[in-house]
């Protein structure tokens, strides 16, 4: 097994207690996002999860866009990072499952990122902004779905992760297949639907993992 030497970095001085709050993160996370997520979205005056994109409640006229594109996107971005930083406490397997975990981190930072570039209205992009906006929030998830990806060998050559593995095929499917479908935009009429899928899978895989490693790091699992 092929080891880069600048990856004990990332777990020094990571004893069981930090990896268990890391691990919380990843729970906490994607918790809150969707709390802010509907609460916004039923504040907002004529707003429908149904057919309306999630940043357009971030968007530069909407009327609580700091409160989306703050306690939404960035405070999502940052437990991203916090959590991937835990996905280095299931063992190596291989030189490219090394980027798994920094695949996530990026993840999360595209998504803080996100938060500053406001979307143009509607969510058309219109300006520089604009367009940022939306390489920032495509980059989120193909990271995210990427980490999942290089996170298969690590998953696969432990016996404590194999069925855990087979969860994270699945859900990488079933993400791409969402995210090609969203991306085609074949059916506007549930777009927002769509994306909440496409970003909802890999997030979910995020909150299950991280259960599995907070369980480990309390002796829960032999």
């Amino acid at each position: 097994m092929y080891k880069v030497p600048f990856c004990w970095l990332c777990v020094v001085g990571m004893d069981q207690q930090m990896r268990r709050r890391l691990a919380v993160c990843g729970v906490i996370g994607p918790l809150f996002f969707s709390v802010i997520l509907v609460v916004l979205g039923f504040v907002h005056p004529g707003y429908s999860h149904v057919t309306q994109y999630m940043s357009e409640l971030g968007a530069v006229n909407a009327p609580y866009m700091l409160y989306m594109n703050i306690l939404g996107f960035m405070v999502l971005g940052v437990f991203l990072c916090f959590f991937s930083l835990s996905l280095f406490s299931i063992k190596q397997n291989g030189f490219f499952s090394l980027f798994g975990p920094w695949l996530v981190f990026f993840s999360g930072v595209c998504l803080f990122f996100v938060g500053f570039f406001r979307c143009d209205p509607d969510c058309i992009p219109v300006t520089i902004i604009g367009w940022i906006h939306g390489f920032l929030a495509l980059s989120a998830l193909g990271g995210l779905i990427g980490g999942m990806m290089l996170m298969i060998p690590r998953l696969k050559a432990d016996s404590k992760w194999y069925i855990f593995y087979w969860v994270t095929v699945v859900f990488i499917v079933v993400a791409v297949c969402v995210g090609f479908v969203y991306y085609l935009q074949v059916f506007d009429s549930i777009n927002g639907v769509l994306q909440r899928l496409s970003f909802g899978v890999p997030f979910l895989w995020v909150v299950i993992i991280s259960v599995q490693i907070y369980r480990m790091a309390r002796g829960e699992v032999s």
